[in-house]
């Protein structure tokens, strides 16, 4: 059988304090730290673990070169070549064939990054270590002032003051554009509403054979390579005409098509464990999952290290037309990239190196009492 290593691993070192009676009698501190090396790859959510003399020997194999499994063992031992085999750390001939090549289209560190820093499980509500929510007066006594809100070049050797911006619509429309924290919990979203946003933000507005199979479609947003790799996925919570469920936004028929069914209570639950217990955003009645083709880019940009920053640029761009085309219809909005990933992935049924969860966007109709702090410097949403 020819195996080599995985290629390429990234390793880091962890330690743990302990205390050491030893030391202490000895004058050597009272603790004493205890190390591993945790091996992180991109085709797994689990890390291994390995000694200083594991990782030695895990050294001693190739990740390029192909070898026989007799002569790996004469290099690293038998029982320590038959763990790396088990903890998936050496990978066989008919593995490799058997994979899928667009893994290989991933920049090793980017799919490293973006696999490691995944959710399954995560509350992000920002509470303190006494249970009390966080907030910017609490920020400050801890960490003091924050860097200034407004940054100036000290090395500057001439200030030339600009004219007056003309105003006009756009402006309008967005000085009204504020992240909604607080929904109206009962009242539902119009199926009319729903299907504008969904279509000024992810639609296509056009398109051109750029190529014999190659189209180009023209959308509100710009795309890193014209390529638009980001779909919607709809959790739709309380919708006119619209079951409770999950639901993938075709952009080529304009439709929502159902992924699966769910009672009100368990699409509440999908939507507060997927916004990592932000409960502020739960009430929203219609939540899009912005969910990457990464495919799409590679096959463009193969093993490129800026891809993944475009895709994060690209949700970005969707987010804000979004919010614009919410404050057209007069509702709220919201993008929030602390999510749990992995539960949502399983939701859609997605393998994460192919499509990814990169943020979680909603619209709805606001409360008509702000009952959780929202940021409007403008006080153009609340007096």
């Amino acid at each position: 059988m020819l195996i080599r290593r995985i290629d390429p691993l990234y390793v880091e070192r962890v330690e743990e304090t302990e205390f050491d009676l030893g030391a202490l009698l000895q004058g050597r501190g009272i603790a004493a730290s205890r190390g591993q090396w945790r091996v992180l790859r991109s085709d797994t959510d689990s890390a291994t673990e390995l000694s200083d003399p594991e990782l030695d020997a895990l050294r001693r194999l190739s990740g390029k070169l192909w070898v026989e499994r007799e002569q790996a063992a004469e290099l690293v031992g038998d029982t320590m070549l038959t763990r790396f085999l088990a903890e998936g750390l050496v990978l066989s001939w008919d593995e490799q064939q058997a994979a899928d090549p667009s893994l290989s289209w991933w920049h090793a560190l980017s799919a490293v990054a973006y696999r490691a820093t995944r959710w399954r499980d995560v509350d992000a509500s920002s509470l303190g270590a006494s249970g009390e929510a966080r907030t910017v007066v609490s920020l400050v006594a801890e960490f003091g002032h924050p860097p200034d809100e407004f940054f100036l070049r000290p090395d500057s050797d001439l200030r030339l003051p600009l004219p007056n911006p003309a105003g006009g619509q756009l402006q309008a429309l967005a000085e009204r554009r504020v992240t909604c924290r607080n929904f109206a919990r009962n009242e539902a979203l119009s199926l009319e509403i729903l299907s504008g946003c969904l279509h000024y933000t992810f639609g296509s507005h056009g398109q051109l054979a750029m190529a014999p199979g190659a189209i180009a479609l023209k959308k509100n947003s710009p795309s890193g390579g014209g390529l638009h790799p980001i779909e919607a996925y709809v959790l739709a919570r309380s919708v006119h005409g619209v079951q409770a469920g999950l639901y993938h936004y075709n952009v080529r028929a304009h439709s929502l098509d159902r992924l699966k069914s769910m009672s009100a209570g368990e699409a509440e639950a999908l939507a507060f464990k997927a916004v990592a217990g932000q409960t502020w955003f739960v009430d929203a009645p219609a939540l899009m999952f912005l969910v990457a083709r990464f495919a799409r880019s590679q096959w463009k940009y193969r093993n490129h290290p800026k891809i993944f920053r475009v895709l994060l640029l690209d949700a970005g761009h969707l987010s804000q037309n979004l919010y614009l085309a919410a404050t057209q219809h007069g509702l709220g909005a919201f993008i929030t990239a602390a999510i749990n990933e992995i539960p949502i992935e399983e939701a859609l049924g997605l393998d994460p190196m192919q499509q990814g969860v990169l943020a979680i966007c909603g619209i709805g109709h606001r409360a008509a009492e702000r009952t959780t702090v929202e940021l409007d410097p403008a006080c153009a949403v609340w007096p």
